[in-house]
């Protein structure tokens, strides 16, 4: 005599006829997995439905990407929750990353102003030679 499991109503009988039924989603491995199941995809909504991407911000040009950090620097300053070290670190960090935008905006400009210098070369050779030649 043992413990006999009962798959009906989704728990066991003890040898002196008490049945313990599984009531908590962990206890049954089918019932974990459509749990677990169910934890993933709510998590996944609330991903999906982050106010940062409802906003429609859409990060295009470096100057996008500036206004962004800009304003979470600014929600950092205003942000009374943070210690004054967590918030100094993380606004570090932003103002790195800030300059390293900066830098790639005027590689950009800078790359924009030699294409343009090409192009007003182009006009003045034919297939390949020059017209003086």
């Amino acid at each position: 005599m043992g413990i006999a499991f009962s798959p009906s109503n989704g728990g066991v009988t003890t040898p002196l006829g008490h049945e313990i039924l599984y009531g908590m989603p962990f206890s049954d491995p089918e019932k974990q997995r459509e749990y677990k199941r169910e934890w993933q995809r709510a998590r996944r909504e609330r991903t999906r439905q982050d106010p940062d991407e409802r906003s429609g911000t859409q990060l295009q040009s470096p100057d996008d990407v500036l206004t962004v950090l800009e304003e979470q620097v600014d929600r950092l300053r205003r942000d009374s929750r943070l210690r004054s070290t967590d918030r100094a670190k993380a606004i570090a960090q932003l103002a790195a990353l800030s300059l390293k935008v900066l830098e790639s905006r005027d590689i950009e400009r800078k790359v924009e102003g030699i294409e343009s210098v090409i192009r007003m070369r182009e006009p003045k050779t034919l297939l390949g030679r020059s017209r003086a030649a």
